[in-house]
């Protein structure tokens, strides 16, 4: 529980001064004296801020993990949790770029399915003769809903990574996660495919 409270205040020690930042903004961009300097230094300050809290965020999704898995203090479970991330910079991106793909084409394809359904309910009724709104702001609630539910998968995946990569560091020679069952199972899979066609060749 302490150390949920300490992320939390990270993340608040973030927000707090960039909401405050807001406020002063808009209040300068509709009152009367209107300095571009000043407007230009605080949008600087509130995206410094908006990207510290996010870089938080992340970094505290990640060191709880670490805290599960071997019961670290936040700051420790922080460290470790940066090191292994930065160790497998590549394989980050590669999953980060792939997966978010993947997840928007699921968004898309709930919000067309949704979308189609929507219109063909539509088209039953007889009093309604423009179906573009209608279906529209369907389609605008299938995405936010989709988002709202894929966002999950893409927290999940976030966390197996930095388990697989972390068990790699802990454990040698692949990590425990090259010798599970579910591993074996492929392999043996594999390898009984592939046992039929080495037979065709040396015959």
């Amino acid at each position: 529980m302490g150390s949920v409270a300490k992320g939390s205040m990270l993340i608040t020690l973030f927000k707090v001064p960039r909401l405050i930042l807001t406020y002063i903004y808009v209040k300068l961009k509709n009152g009367p004296e209107d300095n571009c300097c000043v407007r230009c230094g605080l949008r600087c300050c509130i995206c410094c801020f908006y990207c510290f809290e996010n870089f938080i965020k992340y970094m505290n999704h990640n060191a709880y993990t670490v805290i599960a898995m071997e019961g670290h203090s936040f700051c420790t479970a922080t460290k470790i949790a940066f090191t292994t991330l930065g160790n497998n910079a590549l394989r980050l991106i590669t999953l980060n770029s792939v997966g978010d793909f993947i997840l928007f084409l699921g968004k898309c394809f709930v919000t067309a399915v949704t979308g189609s359904v929507g219109l063909l309910f539509l088209k039953q009724d007889p009093h309604l003769h423009f179906y573009a709104i209608p279906t529209l702001v369907v389609c605008i609630f299938a995405f936010f809903i989709a988002h709202c539910v894929l966002s999950l998968y893409e927290i999940v995946i976030d966390t197996m990574f930095i388990c697989v990569c972390e068990d790699e560091r802990l454990n040698p020679n692949g990590g425990e996660w090259s010798n599970s069952r579910v591993l074996k199972a492929q392999r043996s899979e594999e390898g009984a495919e592939l046992t039929p066609i080495n037979t065709r060749d040396r015959s």
